[in-house]
């Protein structure tokens, strides 16, 4: 007992000493700190050296910023016994006391924790103590999420526990009104999985465009002939000092000359410009893209709202100019998706990129592949919207012949698609137009990696499947792989099970339909010539993984061993049809590689390259639906 009341006095004593100090440090030079300016993050891009150092740190701290409630705040987090039952966070928070003084006046214990690579668990505990910590900002006008969305380290975990402490975090603004996720798109979104639950989180966000102020081209700036490879990478370490503002302009290679500097590089006074020319107005997309964040970033971005693609600068810049702005400085030009998957010389140029760089370059051609992608499916939804209208004025007036001449010719003009008259959808199915009864407990299953197509059809939900899936049927076959397709050499196996069964518009009675999931289907055929790869063969083998009234899912999986880096990876794809009552039914399909063994470097072309190819596919496969659903 005796050495447990030392023990204890002991700790009384030093926490005593770290309250001591801190009140010394501040008593001191609290003067000082009340003088100082906003942070260089804050000011703008007049304000950025040509270094680019960070700020100089200050030498105390006032009480606001590292106590703001009443107390010691390092005394008593010591002194709770949740902290005092795990050694490693007893030393982590002696450890957060000791950081004091920081560089940001108004910074609190959350704030640094968050920025250096403190643990999650000591985050939590810390917050559970003091969940108003989230509210608070630091002189850059900053919450706690700012810096933690800054930090490789942040979790996932981290972000949800920052915002349900704090809801409106995420739509937060700092001094350049700045909201988190643009704080890490600003360093190049150090860790992927935090920025994308932020985003699937709140969404809007994406639109949001700041007040950062960044230089706009001009004689004032000139090229950085070296620069470090990981502040190029948009200081993804998260150095102390460290701004958006500066990782921004490190990566872009640019820099602002103050005009003495300018003597020594010998430009003449008259040949500077009166004013220097700004740039704000930023998007996520447009930082992410100019920082080189990794192009699945890029990607999730556009697939949960690509209205982002849109939006420009002050200057009049969409994302998509701001990253061929990039490569241009870097002397990346010329190079297409195609190039990088069939020229020896653009993949030895791509090896010698630096990270970002070719992380930008992903993304760039990323965003031209989505935006040709739009415009097809948009096409696509044009014709079954002429398609739809169309149909429900046959069936809603008897005159069907009459009518039938009018729609045709409408048709036809439009450009859209021309009914085929005899249709190998199969007859239409009575059942069809009841209304769609979901299973009890059932869910649809989860798309894929890449979500390339989602439409709904104006065909009843059995008709379609007899059309898909029944072996009597050749509307796959002919109609849509030899037809609108144009593959040649197809040949295309039964099912290995039940294959008189699957797809019959009336459940059979002496069979559960359970049974038909798992069942498999091959087929290869003799792939046309693109503007990715030559003529080459395919090999797919097929798997029924959902089949009732209400859903049935196709999953395949198709190897091109001939095309370049062929048999590096195999192609999967899933088609799910889901019924929604009236001569109607929804047509959701996704996409995502599968490696053998080690990604190669080119990766990210042969995903976009796969997901251009299969969207065609889709698309196709939707127009050939809706000129048979007569």
């Amino acid at each position: 007992m005796a050495n447990k009341k030392k023990e204890q006095s002991k700790d009384e004593s030093e926490s005593s000493k770290i309250s001591t100090l801190n009140t010394t440090s501040i008593d001191k030079t609290k003067k000082k700190i009340t003088t100082k300016k906003k942070s260089t993050f804050s000011r703008g891009f007049k304000k950025v050296k040509k270094n680019l150092s960070p700020p100089k740190k200050n030498k105390t701290l006032t009480n606001e910023s590292f106590e703001p409630l009443s107390g010691n705040r390092v005394s008593n987090l010591l002194k709770m016994d949740s902290f005092r039952t795990n050694g490693s966070v007893n030393e982590e928070m002696s450890r957060l006391a000791c950081e004091f003084p920081v560089s940001d006046p108004k910074d609190t214990a959350l704030h640094v924790a968050c920025a250096k690579n403190y643990t999650t668990y000591l985050i939590v505990q810390l917050l559970n103590s003091k969940p108003k910590l989230t509210a608070e900002v630091n002189a850059a006008g900053e919450l706690a999420i700012h810096l933690a969305m800054r930090n490789k380290c942040t979790d996932v975990a981290l972000v949800e526990k920052l915002i349900e402490c704090n809801p409106d975090a995420a739509t937060t603004g700092n001094n350049d009104n700045s909201f988190p996720i643009h704080a890490a798109c600003e360093v190049g979104v150090p860790n992927e999985d935090a920025v994308k639950v932020l985003i699937d989180m709140f969404p809007s966000t994406l639109l949001a465009q700041n007040d950062l102020i960044l230089p706009y081209d001009g004689p004032i700036m000139e090229p950085v002939t070296e620069v470090d490879s990981e502040k190029s990478a948009g200081n993804k370490n998260n150095d102390e000092g460290s701004s958006g503002l500066g990782s921004v302009l490190t990566f872009l290679g640019l820099r602002v000359v103050d005009i003495e500097e300018n003597a020594e590089a010998h430009i003449e006074p008259h040949m500077l410009p009166k004013t220097i020319l700004e740039e704000t107005s930023w998007s996520p997309l447009h930082l992410a893209v100019l920082t080189g964040a990794p192009s699945e970033v890029i990607e999730h971005m556009m697939q949960v709202d690509d209205k982002c693609i849109e939006l420009k600068t002050s200057q009049g810049r969409t994302a998509l100019e701001c990253g061929k702005y990039v490569l241009k400085q870097n002397e990346v030009q010329g190079v297409t998706a195609h190039t990088l998957l069939t020229d020896e010389t653009t993949q030895d140029k791509l090896k010698n990129m630096p990270e970002p760089v070719q992380n930008t370059l992903a993304s760039v051609i990323a965003i031209e592949s989505h935006m040709n992608s739009r415009l097809k499916v948009s096409n696509l939804l044009s014709s079954v919207k002429l398609a739809t209208n169309a149909l429900h004025e046959i069936r809603e007036k008897q005159s069907g012949s009459v009518l039938w001449k009018k729609v045709k010719t409408v048709v036809t003009i439009m450009g859209s698609f021309v009914f085929t008259e005899n249709s190998l959808l199969g007859k239409k199915v009575d059942r069809d137009k009841d209304d769609a009864v979901c299973p009890e407990g059932f869910s649809v299953p989860p798309n894929l990696a890449h979500l390339g197509l989602e439409v709904d059809l104006p065909v009843g939900f059995l008709r379609l499947r007899w059309a898909m899936l029944h072996n009597d049927s050749k509307f796959v076959e002919d109609a849509l792989c030899k037809e609108a397709l144009n593959y040649k050499e197809y040949k295309k196996g039964e099912w290995c099970n039940h294959k008189d069964k699957i797809g019959s518009p009336n459940s059979p009675k002496d069979v559960n339909e359970k049974e038909f999931i798992g069942t498999t289907q091959t087929c290869e055929y003799l792939f046309p010539k693109s503007g990715f790869v030559g003529a080459n063969m395919a090999f797919e083998t097929v798997n029924l993984i959902e089949y009732n009234d209400y859903c049935f899912a196709l999953k395949k999986i198709t190897k091109n061993p001939d095309v370049p880096f062929g048999k590096t990876f195999v192609a999967l794809t899933q088609i799910v049809i889901v019924n929604q009552g009236n001569d109607s039914c929804k047509m959701m399909c996704s996409v995502e590689p599968e490696y053998v063994g080690k990604k190669p470097m080119i990766h990210r072309q042969i995903k976009n390259g796969m997901q251009g190819g299969t969207l065609d596919i889709f698309v196709q496969m939707g127009k050939v639906i809706c000129q048979h659903a007569n």
